[in-house]
């Protein structure tokens, strides 16, 4: 379901369900939805043959690994604008007291992605797609930013850091060998200024594609029965 936004026919399903759906239940609950816009990632076991939704895409490496909506950027940038489109919906349809929230996590993953690839490859878990605790870090800062409008608290040290999973639920370690280490302070300190410059500063990765160039790609598939 992560890539549905990024899918036409997902999205377009999505839409209506919204629309038919969920609007009056926001209504009847007074609540303002919030949209977690999630990341682009590389996942064992996607190809052209296994996947008809997808546009898959090999990593950098051409290691066998890769990407459901092509390559990091490209999927960032389809799931992106698909939540967009969820937010507009959403924002014609509901009062000014429950405008809907986009939370950017998704972007602030890519821009690390852009300006650090080995600590992006520690955002997430062994499977390549769900985070770690790295990840999960990331991905709170930016909730935190987006929600309350202003700067996350600023852990000073790695034990503070550690701190913060305490009692987390679950979490997505490494099955083998050591765990995935928690972020250090320093590590700590520069995903909360990606979170800072994505969702409170407007900041957009390099690499995100235009909403034309996306629509351009997806009028392509539809016309080469893509999908």
């Amino acid at each position: 379901q992560t890539v549905y936004p990024g899918i036409v026919s997902k999205r377009n399903k999505s839409l209506q369900i919204l629309q038919q759906v969920y609007v009056d239940m926001f209504k009847d609950a007074g609540v303002r939805p919030v949209f977690l816009v999630t990341h682009g990632y590389y996942k064992a076991g996607y190809n052209n043959e296994d996947d008809d939704d997808g546009v898959a895409a090999a990593d950098d490496d051409d290691d066998g690994v890769y990407s459901i909506l092509g390559d990091i950027s490209e999927f960032t940038s389809r799931i992106w604008y698909g939540y967009q489109s969820y937010y507009e919906l959403l924002s014609e349809m509901l009062p000014t007291s429950q405008q809907p929230v986009l939370v950017p996590a998704g972007l602030a993953f890519l821009m690390v992605y852009e300006e650090n690839y080995d600590l992006w490859v520690q955002l997430f878990y062994d499977d390549g797609f769900h985070p770690s605790p790295h990840g999960t870090y990331l991905i709170g800062c930016c909730l935190y930013a987006a929600l309350f409008g202003r700067k996350p608290p600023s852990p000073t040290t790695d034990d503070s850091v550690a701190a913060l999973f305490a009692s987390a639920r679950l979490l997505h370690m490494a099955s083998m060998g050591d765990d995935k280490p928690f972020p250090t302070a320093e590590e700590a300190a520069y995903l909360k200024r990606i979170a800072e410059r994505v969702v409170l500063k407007g900041h957009r990765p390099a690499t995100l594609l235009s909403l034309e160039t996306v629509a351009q790609m997806e009028a392509d598939e539809a016309n080469d029965d893509g999908y």
